[in-house]
């Protein structure tokens, strides 16, 4: 794809150094056809945007790729405008595992220190060849040649258990430490917290192994500083460093946007060597790193454990991805166990070739491409000669082992000349088989959790459909047929407060990306609960992401097949702050009220735990706590049995606490909740109070205590990287909350039933290049707006045609988009 976008793009801007380097390549034979229409616009769309695009070549991609990329930017005039190269002044050279293994296979390494990482858990598993047998040695075995092997880490691991010295790494935010940003800034990294164990940062034990003076982090920082910093009083110019974060003495050149095309052209003509199409027969494998807990450095950490992947929706565990069609090629659904078994070559033909198998959970993915398998990294792990640990699946045990063993390794396929990726190119891998074997495994979905179906709650529509009403989300979800005003027999207190808090999320900006999930988590004390109380539904994320594919082909709710290739859209769901709250009519306790400035707020030492609030909102944003998840360990098996029988379930049999750290981990301003206690999203009632108390104090004996205009925050607004979520006061027309709620794209859910929720939705605008050959084929969350714009429209069976779900696609003769759901679910 990148060759036949280059020549085109070579051949519109006449560049010719990028037309001399794709000239040195021949096209790939065999290789995955493309439209080229859809090649053709796709180039004229960035020549147009010369000077302001950008052509993106993703880490995994080879060298070859990467120089077209580059090339690609340098003929469009991006580098200098939209990419700017700078120099950095140290940049040093480090060598790689391959040399620092050879090194040690031939004896040559007398002492090793290993500051962080897990490699022998993680190492590629085709380092060097035993030169006896011709077999490859894995990395545990090297390290264990070593005379002495000193480890620097946060837990013991698999790479502590064959070291013979461990040294307590301090966290990073007990460390002191400096960094260089890309604009020149020089920042000092300061640590919150002294070392609770007494933990050595690398740049202390570096420093020492390295002779250097008797120093400890600060003053080492203060030492890298006075080197760079100009002539002056340096005294000063450290404690104002250090009081801003940041110095800007260190400005970087601009490097000038220069392309070798000879030098890149002999480079991608010697690497030149285009992958093998996958087929069914002979898949390939992709490897990346888990959304959640990276390439398994934090898989002790629960709370990145039990967040949601946001494509997938899977807490706990990684899966086999695959496509709906390479499933129904296997005959497999999700959590079925296959098998995959990469046939590797050797260079002694004399030899047997090696086999590397896997047995993991297989999870349909609709969008994945066809004959393709990916595998997220960082699962699987075991601990030394300890083997894998028994599931914890809390954050209260005594023992750090909160991830252990859950998921699949998937480091056991990845070796050194196929790190990212394995395709059978008959070379280092002869074949690469899948097959179904027996078993079936256990996932902990969350996107089925609360799920409402039939109802308009993501509402999108393509420009040109915006354009034409630019009103259409009041037309969607029955809103059309909501009169004005509806009376209430239930009489709700007055909303007379100087402020009323309200939030609004604009479905554009929205990633999925989940930050705002984990500020909630660590903002509000909430608990995790384990994999077996996510699968049963019990999850206990006051903010969940929900996500929606959309098809472009008709929906029929008897299609039992899985959609593919979809859109996807995601929706931050999370308490509406109803000012009609159906949950505060029925609660017998009045555990839930109304405050004066617009919140539904808990009281949680009324609540006697009935759940009649959770059973009556239509949202389903109410959590209770089954058990004392804050309180007691959670998830440690006890007694045997088929899901076993676990600690939480024992109550006060059990013993009652949680550790030091974990007290030191919770929010002082947030109320820790218990068994049988129900909590919701409070629009972070605490920083709202310490809004109010700061404007008290600053006001004095005077009567203004107004609360200066977005002046603070949510803790999920303020994690979100694109400001998708704002919050603010909605009594105040000059908020951005306020602007935001005055646009046409905004939208209440469930408008119908008449709750009057505080919390809005700005709908998703879709922009297509209409040139393209595939414009018309857009898929949508929202099936288009509903038959009749008067309240008193006739119901008929059905709707007429002009007014066919789907209209929102601007080509009446293409297939019309649906929302679609898991049909396994």
């Amino acid at each position: 794809f990148t060759h036949a976008l280059a020549g085109k793009i070579a051949a519109a801007t006449q560049d010719a150094g990028l037309g001399s380097v794709i000239a040195t390549l021949a096209a790939p034979q065999g290789g995955m056809q493309f439209d080229d229409k859809w090649l053709t616009e796709c180039a004229n769309d960035l020549v147009a945007k010369s000077g302001s695009s950008l052509v993106l070549a993703g880490p995994m991609q080879p060298v070859v790729v990467q120089l077209m990329a580059y090339g690609i930017n340098v003929a469009l005039k991006n580098i200098g405008s939209t990419l700017t190269i700078r120099e950095f002044p140290r940049n040093p050279r480090t060598n790689s595992i391959l040399q620092l293994a050879s090194e040690m296979a031939a004896g040559r390494v007398k002492q090793l220190f290993i500051f962080g990482g897990d490699p022998v858990y993680n190492a590629p598993r085709s380092l060097v060849q035993d030169r006896t047998s011709r077999q490859w040695v894995n990395w545990e075995d090297l390290q264990k040649s070593v005379p002495e092997v000193v480890r620097l880490g946060y837990h013991e691991d698999a790479t502590t258990a064959a070291s013979h010295w461990h040294v307590p790494a301090a966290h990073f935010l007990e460390s002191w430490g400096d960094a260089l940003t890309s604009e020149g800034a020089y920042l000092t990294v300061q640590p919150m917290i002294l070392p609770l164990f007494g933990g050595v940062s690398e740049l202390e034990l570096m420093n020492g192994l390295l002779g250097g003076p008797n120093l400890e982090g600060p003053e080492l920082i203060q030492e890298t500083f006075r080197a760079s910093a100009p002539p002056g009083d340096a005294a000063e110019a450290w404690s104002r460093t250090l009081r801003d974060g940041f110095a800007t003495h260190m400005p970087l050149r601009d490097r000038p946007p220069t392309f070798n095309s000879n030098a890149a052209g002999g480079i991608a003509h010697n690497m030149w060597a285009p992958i093998p199409v996958p087929t069914a027969d002979a898949p390939e494998i992709v490897f990346v790193r888990s959304y959640s807990i990276d390439d398994g450095r934090y898989i002790n950490n629960g709370w990145l454990q039990e967040m949601p992947d946001p494509v997938t929706k899977l807490t706990w565990d990684n899966a086999a991805l695959i496509s709906p069609n390479y499933a129904k090629h296997l005959g497999v659904n999700t959590g079925d166990l296959i098998e995959i078994t990469v046939t590797e070559s050797i260079f002694d033909a004399s030899q047997q070739p090696i086999n590397r198998q896997l047995v993991i959970a297989a999870m349909i993915a609709p969008g994945h491409v066809d004959n393709s398998i990916t595998i997220p990294l960082g699962y699987g792990r075991v601990v030394g000669p300890h083997g894998p640990l028994p599931f914890s699946g809390g954050s209260n045990g005594e023992e750090p082992a909160t991830g252990d063993p859950s998921g699949f390794n998937g480091y056991l396929l990845r070796t050194s000349s196929n790190p990212h990726f394995i395709t059978a190119d008959g070379k280092t891998v002869k074949n690469v088989k899948v097959t179904k074997v027996s078993g079936h495994y256990e996932f902990a979905v969350t996107q089925e959790h609360w799920s409402i179906e039939g109802r308009d709650l993501v509402r999108e529509a393509t420009v040109e459909r915006y354009r034409e009403d630019p009103t259409f989300v009041k037309k969607l979800g029955g809103d059309d047929h909501v009169p004005a005003k509806i009376p209430s027999i239930y009489s709700s207190p007055p909303l007379d407060a100087p402020h009323q808090w309200g939030m609004a999320i604009d479905l554009n900006t929205c990633t999925g990306c989940s930050a705002c999930v984990i500020a909630c988590h660590a903002e509000n004390n909430v608990p995790i609960v384990g994999k077996e109380q996510v699968r049963i539904g019990r999850s206990m994320h006051w903010m969940r992401i929900d996500r929606y594919f959309a098809d472009q082909k008709p929906f029929n709710q008897d299609r039992a097949e899985f959609p593919q290739d979809p859109e996807m859209v995601h929706q931050p769901m999370l308490c509406q702050h109803c000012e009609n709250a159906p949950c505060e009519t029925v609660c017998p306790v009045n555990a839930t009220v109304h405050s004066e400035d617009g919140l539904n707020v808990m009281a949680y030492n009324r609540c006697i735990g009935t759940r009649y609030c959770a059973n009556n909102c239509p949202f389903k944003v109410r959590r209770f706590n089954y058990f004392d998840y804050n309180q007691r360990p959670v998830g440690k098996k006890t007694i045997a049995g088929k899901f076993g029988v676990h600690q939480e379930y024992l109550g006060p049999l059990t013993k009652k606490g949680a550790p030091d750290t974990m007290k030191l981990q919770k929010n002082p301003n947030v109320t820790v909740r218990m068994r049988g206690v129900m909590e919701k999203c409070t629009f972070c009632v605490q920083r709202i109070q310490e809004a109010k108390i700061a404007a008290q104090v600053k006001a004095g004996a005077s009567d203004n205590t107004q609360i200066p205009r977005d002046s603070f925050t949510t803790a999920c607004a303020q994690a979100c990287p694109t400001e998708a979520i704002v919050f603010g006061n909605i009594a105040d027309p000059e908020s951005r909350v306020s602007k935001l709620k005055q646009q046409d794209r905004n939208y209440r859910l469930l408008e119908y039933l008449n709750v009057r929720t505080r919390t809005s939705y700005l709908a998703r605008i879709r922009n297509p290049n209409p040139a393209m050959p595939d414009a018309h084929a857009v898929g949508v969350a929202s099936p288009g707006a509903h038959h009749g714009d008067d309240h008193h429209d006739e119901h008929k069976p059905g709707l007429p045609e002009q007014h066919n779900p789907g209209t929102l696609n601007p080509d009446p003769k293409a297939e019309q988009p649906r929302a679609v759901v898991d049909p396994e679910h």
